[in-house]
């Protein structure tokens, strides 16, 4: 499965554009700048795309002092 990742700025526009290649069955973790250097640093969104079906996402946001929230994902 190829998973296309579209990065998109504060302003909605399109920063840079990776693709992510897994496996069947496949499974994967990163916290977005190790993955993502496009994200380093900045603030936006990051919409995930595959052309098969099976694609399923979990954002958690951690902060320093040990605290996290999950963010909901959009279906479209």
């Amino acid at each position: 499965m190829t998973i296309t990742a579209w990065i998109e700025g504060e302003n909605a526009t399109l920063v840079d554009t990776q693709y992510i290649t897994l496996g069947g069955n496949a499974h994967t973790s990163f916290a977005f700048p190790d993955r993502l250097a496009a994200t380093a640093g900045k603030r936006g969104i990051v919409i995930f795309q595959s052309t098969t079906d099976g694609l399923t996402g979990l954002e958690l946001r951690f902060s320093p002092f040990g605290t996290f929230t999950s963010v909901p994902t959009i279906l479209q």
